[in-house]
């Protein structure tokens, strides 16, 4: 205009005080132009406009995913956006926004929705690339199984490697083989038919299924033994080591003058093992898991009149032909004596209290009593200890007295037919013979004890005793002999009728 000397101008916005100095951000401003004239003009009004300032469009950059890291794993994949084409100084974040599924496999992208400088515009296309999950490799391993030829097929299991997280297969796998149970080989183990979902891609391993032949293990051997105490005879086995199973064959050969009457074979734990006999001489048997020990017996021929194996002949201080001899049979034959150790059988000896409650113990199968016994001299833990406890409970016994019993005393011949008798009456046996039995025929009849005349009347009656046909020596005291003697007619006599 004709005549201003100067212009001056000033800026204001909604967000921006009034100033002169021009705004540099985007947004729309007032200008207000002011005149300054030179002398002589005539004032100007100010004149105001409209300034626009428009934001700035800018670019977008991506980040992007390797192929690695778009293989499925159970986590969000993301993206991020950055602002390209900015002012040299300025700063400007990129809001980004999921556009589809970003966890599980299938395409995905995100979308830029928001700056945060307003000085800038997003441009039209605000999408980011399109990527694509793809599924995670699963192996499956058959495991590799052994056996052996003839043997049931193993279960078959497998291994598998790759899920994420609480992921688990929709389907198991079903594994199979072609292994032929009798025939050693390596035999392949497959697996199929698994299904993890559409997050998954299966791959199986192929097991081996090993059929071998079972290991070699040596059998063990056994010793075969003689008994050293073998008289009369030899013996012999045609093994000294063998296999369980095995068949050994002994031979014996008698004396001259002598028999073979008793052939044992008896393991390690002291079990007897059958024998067979093949003829005079010869024997077999099967070798047991054990070492075993042959033991034979060999008397002079014709000894004994029962049988060809008499038991009594083990016992060396026995005569076979004596007057006993029946009586000793017969009750080392059935359990009910022993003997002493070092094969002795002590006939002469007398018979002690003890010894009588054992054999009827033994006659008994050894019972066991619940009983509190009251004999103090009958000590805890001996041989004869239960013995004696059975027979008090029974009241076969009762002692000299309720604490005195006295077990190793000799038992006199009086004292014998007591204790027998009550045994019989507590069988139940008949014991009715010895209430008309007159022994006052015997001169030493009134010698008898009082407590004893019932049981003494009964043992003659019953034929047990006879004494020497004119005295019973009720006192006397009673072999081990005589008692052989008595038990096998009381067992003849009364116990089997």
């Amino acid at each position: 205009l004709e005549g201003v000397a100067s212009i001056s101008y000033s800026y204001v916005g909604s967000e921006y005080a009034a100033s002169s100095t021009a705004p540099t951000n985007a947004g729309v401003y007032e200008v207000t132009a002011t005149f300054t004239m030179q002398p002589g003009y005539a004032a100007v009004a100010p004149k105001t406009a409209t300034l626009t300032i428009s934001p700035k469009e800018v670019g977008l950059d991506w980040s992007e995913l390797t192929a690695a890291e778009l293989v499925y794993s159970g986590t969000a994949k993301t993206l991020t956006a950055t602002a390209t084409g900015l002012v040299d100084g300025d700063a400007c974040t990129v809001t980004v926004e999921l556009v589809s599924d970003n966890i599980n496999v299938g395409t995905f992208s995100y979308k830029a929705t928001a700056l945060s400088n307003e000085n800038y515009k997003l441009p039209t296309d605000v999408s980011s690339p399109s990527y694509t999950i793809t599924p995670k490799t699963l192996t499956i391993t058959a495991e590799d199984k052994e056996t052996y030829v003839g043997s049931r097929q193993p279960e078959l299991t497998c291994t598998v490697d790759g899920l994420v997280g609480d992921d688990a297969l929709t389907t198991a796998p079903v594994l199979t083989t072609d292994a032929n149970m009798y025939r050693v080989g390596a035999y392949t183990i497959t697996a199929s038919g698994a299904d993890a979902g559409d997050n998954y891609s299966i791959t199986y391993v192929n097991g081996t299924l090993t059929v071998k032949n079972y290991p070699y293990i040596p059998q063990p051997t056994y010793d075969v033994e003689t008994a050293d105490d073998i008289t009369g005879g030899e013996v012999s086995a045609s093994k000294k080591i063998a296999y369980r199973g095995d068949t050994i064959t002994i031979t014996v050969t008698p004396n001259a003058g002598y028999e073979l009457t008793a052939l044992t074979v008896t393991d390690s734990c002291g079990n007897t093992v059958a024998v067979t006999k093949i003829s005079d001489s010869k024997y077999t048997f099967k070798m047991p898991a054990s070492k075993v020990t042959i033991s034979a017996t060999f008397v002079k021929d014709g000894i004994c009149a029962l049988d060809d194996t008499c038991p009594a002949a083990n016992f060396t201080d026995l005569d076979l032909t004596a007057w006993y001899h029946d009586g000793a049979h017969f009750c080392v034959e059935n359990g009910l004596i022993q003997g002493y150790p070092g094969n002795l059988f002590g006939p002469e000896d007398s018979l002690t209290r003890a010894q009588i409650v054992m054999i009827l113990w033994r006659m008994e199968e050894c019972p066991v009593a619940n009983y509190a016994m009251t004999f103090k001299d009958a000590k805890a833990d001996q041989w004869y200890t239960e013995a004696i406890r059975w027979a008090q409970s029974t009241g076969i016994v009762e002692g000299y007295s309720t604490e005195a019993f006295g077990p190793t005393d000799p038992i006199t011949r009086e004292q014998f037919a007591t204790i027998l008798w009550r045994y019989a009456k507590y069988k139940g046996y008949d014991v009715s013979v010895g209430e008309d039995t007159n022994i006052l025929s015997y001169e030493d009849a009134f010698s008898i004890s009082e407590y004893a005349i019932p049981a003494m009347q009964w043992a003659c009656g019953a034929g047990l005793m006879q004494g020497d046909g004119v005295n019973l020596t009720p006192k006397a005291d009673i072999t081990r002999a005589q008692a052989a003697a008595l038990f096998q007619r009381f067992c003849e006599n009364v116990a089997e009728k």
